[in-house]
């Protein structure tokens, strides 16, 4: 599996699927180092960050992180693309050191509006290109 043609699918499903959001795109690549790409998107509310690795010219991985800024809550993704084609998501709020509150309907709609993107993300890489 290619590693510059799955990111370009994945980077440019992002762009199409949510052009609200500013979308990255970088590549880091050294003697030592196997191809890794990175695709960002972000906006006021909360940062996607996508990390393809690549394990002697096949992908090895794709982790997504979501951050919202306002709240703590976190989201990230694994999906295994080669031969262990296995893959885990979650979510959880972060807040370790305070009370947990429950989240005003604002900051509620935002979770909700920021999983159902991972998801999304998350159910395209596991169905266009983890196959």
């Amino acid at each position: 599996m290619d590693t510059q043609l799955v990111a370009e699918k994945l980077f440019n499903f992002c762009k199409e699927k949510y052009p609200d959001l500013d979308w990255n795109y970088s590549k880091e690549c050294s003697k030592t180092v196997c191809p890794v790409v990175f695709i960002s998107g972000s906006c006021p509310l909360f940062k996607l960050e996508l990390k393809i690795v690549e394990d002697w010219l096949r992908i090895e991985c794709i982790r997504g992180y979501l951050n919202l800024q306002d709240i703590n809550f976190r989201g990230c993704f694994l999906v295994q693309l080669n031969d262990d084609k296995d893959s885990e998501l979650e979510f959880y709020r972060s807040d370790f050191n305070e009370t947990t509150k429950p989240l005003d309907k604002n900051k509620w709609n935002l979770c909700k509006k920021a999983r159902k993107i991972v998801r999304e993300i998350f159910n395209f890489i596991e169905d266009e290109i983890q196959e």
